[in-house]
């Protein structure tokens, strides 16, 4: 039988998890965990559910969790929710991403073991709205009104 030299994880869709999670390999979840989740490489599905706080080096996220969020590189894919803080060092947010709560940017290389207590942020102010290159801008529809000779 051959050693298997990853400490490798996944939780199914429909599986539910209650406490804390240590994966010291890769974690992908396509079901519940209520509580906490250490890793290093974290992928939550879109079916993903994390009720607690979720602490990983590289976070991939599709799915939602409900409290806090830090990594070191996160991805924020266009089905992921949010609510709550999210501390990240590099982050990709796709179009349609949900984050309902405070983000912020850490520019210490610590990973998740050192992130958390007394670790300096800057919070990240984002726009009401933002909109997309090939949508209008309200103002310049108004500018271009404006400026239109009347027949």
């Amino acid at each position: 039988m051959e050693n298997s030299k990853n400490n490798d994880l996944i939780v199914g869709d429909g599986v539910k998890i209650v406490g804390e999670v240590d994966a010291p390999g890769k974690l992908e979840l396509h079901g519940s965990i209520e509580g906490s989740i250490r890793g290093d490489d974290i992928k939550v599905g879109s079916t993903g559910v994390v009720e607690g706080s979720l602490h990983g080096n590289n976070v991939d996220l599709q799915g939602s969790v409900s409290e806090q969020v830090t990594a070191q590189t996160l991805i924020l894919r266009s089905t992921a929710v949010v609510s709550g803080s999210v501390q990240y060092q590099s982050v990709e947010i796709e179009s349609g991403a949900e984050i309902n709560g405070t983000l912020s940017s850490s520019k210490e290389k610590s990973g998740f073991h050192g992130m958390g207590k007394g670790e300096k942020s800057k919070p990240m102010n984002l726009p009401d709205r933002i909109v997309q290159k090939d949508e209008p801008d309200a103002d310049s529809e108004a500018r271009d009104d404006a400026e239109s000779p009347e027949k």
